[in-house]
Parts: C-alpha cells; structure tokens; sequence
C-alpha cells in the first residue's frame, strides 16, 4: 500500500489530509489526520461551536461548524494562492484515479473507487469533504466514484437543514448506495457531549440555536463481544439491518486475541485502559484516543446490531 500527504488543512499543526492506495487495484482512501492530544489549537477548532453558513461551499447546505470549514472551506484565501484545501485533495484523487486507471489498463468507463475515513477533528474534516464531492458529483469527474465513509470519533458538524439535504442526496441514486459511518467508543467526550439538539428528531429546534449542530452519517456505538452493537441517527430508516462483519471466524478472533494478550505487559495495558475509561469525566475524555479506539475495534461485538433512539 501507498500513501501520499494531499494537504496541511489550512494549519501548522499535524493535522492533514493523505491518500493510501494500492498500485495493483482500483480504490483510493482519502485520510485525515485527527487531534493530537497536546495540539491544543485542534482541540480549540473542536471546540469552536459556532453555526455559519456554508451554501457556497457544500451545495444546498446551510450552515456547518465555523472550525471545521476553515480547514478545508477557509473564508480568506489570499495567502494560499486562491487554492484552498479541498481543492488541493480533490485535484489528489482526480490525478490518483487517472493514474491507477492507466496503470491497471482499466476501461474507458471503469472508475476508481473513493473511501473516506478519519478520527476527530480529521473525522469532521472529512464528513465536509465527503459531503462536498456528495453534492458536487461533477467535482471528481469521470474517473472516480465516491463510496463509503467510516469515521472515528465524530464531532458535532452541521445543523439539522444540512443533515436532511445531505441524507436526501445519498438516496437519490439507489445503483450507488453508499454510507458514512459515524464509529463512536465508550462515551467519547467530543462524539457525544458537545451540542447536539439537531440530533434529537423528538424536539423543535430554532435554526438559530446555538444548540442546535447536528452529526452527518449513521452511527455505530461499539460495544464488547459478545454484546451487540448500537446503531442510531436519522440517516438510515430506523430499524434497517444493520451487522458487523469479520474476515476471520469468532475462533480465529479468539486465537487472536488470546496470542495478542500474551504479549509482555500487554494484559495489564488493556485492564488499565478499561479502568481509565469508566472514571467520571476523565475516561469520556481519555475514550477519545485513537489507542482506545483501537482497542475497542479489537473487542467489537460480530453481528447484528440493535438500534436505539436518540
């Protein structure tokens, strides 16, 4: 696999936008980099909730979180020569896609398959950037097609009326059916404490809420084996089918598992790990790391999952 950095999002921090792909084949994952822990301007531009509108960057939308669209959608543009992030990714994936194309002496019609994925701040960055291509079919033009979203970690993006327009737009083509999917762990603190009065369908919200920012995507809470995972949000039709899958068996994901505990110290990290994410406050907080969300993902339920109501 290979990977190429497409963009600095509008920072000096770490935070950035790549692309991994397989020479030999035909898709192409779009990746953002998410919070590092002690970047603290990434944890400001979480945490900046204010509404503003956002109809002239992602079509048809009304207003999105301004931290998040100064990443990819910044409103002064003058010293980055009049080319903004999305433009410098969305270039990326259209030269990407043209290469892999003539490299696999794919056919004229063929097209290169577009995946997104991306953790905190990078997951929020990339749920604008998806809905961007979503709306703008033109923008990755006859080469690519975008496919699904699977994102970590997601923090509070856009209002109710972008929501709506963003879902209507992913069942338009039913040839193409696709998702993004909003992966939440153990009461992570940015994915389920920061404002989200958009979310909660039963309620009337002003647009004018300060409240009222609302999550794009369907959302799978993760729980452990042999529990069956959570799915909510207004995304999909409540009550769909919805089941986690694996390559391997349980028993090969036993076996796994078991051989990976045995690894020195390694039984103890994970026991302290669970401990810190049930302190009040402070494990919502450590949940948000990308190491207990790969532990999590290590522990996930296989199956059907059950959905709940926001």
């Amino acid at each position: 696999m290979d990977f190429e950095p497409v963009s600095e999002l509008n920072s000096t921090s770490s935070a950035f936008a790549g692309l991994f792909w397989d020479p030999k084949s035909n898709w192409i994952v779009v990746s953002f980099k998410g919070t590092a822990p002690l970047e603290f301007g990434e944890w400001l531009s979480d945490l900046n909730t204010k509404l503003v509108e956002c109809g002239s960057d992602i079509r048809n939308f009304s207003k999105c979180h301004l931290g998040f669209k100064e990443r990819v959608f910044p409103s002064d543009v003058s010293g980055l020569g009049d080319f903004r992030p999305y433009d410098t990714i969305v270039l990326g994936v259209k030269t990407l896609a043209k290469w892999l194309k003539t490299q696999n002496n794919l056919g004229a019609d063929a097209k290169i398959n577009v995946w997104f994925t991306g953790h905190s701040l990078g997951c929020a960055v990339a749920s604008l950037v998806y809905s961007r291509m979503l709306m703008h079919d033109e923008d990755l033009g006859k080469t690519a097609i975008l496919r699904d979203a699977y994102i970590f970690a997601a923090p509070i993006t856009t209002d109710r009326t972008s929501v709506d327009v963003f879902n209507q737009k992913m069942k338009n083509k039913p040839d193409q059916l696709k998702t993004m999917w909003r992966i939440t762990s153990n009461g992570d603190v940015v994915a389920t404490l920061l404002p989200d009065l958009g979310d909660r369908r039963s309620i009337t919200v002003s647009p004018n809420n300060a409240f009222a920012f609302a999550h794009l995507g369907a959302e799978l809470i993760m729980k452990d084996h042999p529990k069956n995972n959570n799915v909510s949000g207004s995304h999909m039709l409540y009550g769909s089918p919805v089941s986690v899958h694996s390559k391997f068996s349980p028993q090969e994901i036993a076996a796994q598992r078991a051989a990976h505990l045995l690894q020195p110290g390694e039984q103890r990290r994970e026991q302290i790990g669970v401990l810190i994410q049930k302190i009040p406050l402070i494990g919502r907080v450590a949940a948000h790391a990308t190491v207990f969300y790969w532990d999590q993902l290590s522990r996930i339920g296989l199956g059907t999952c059950d959905w709940v109501v926001q």
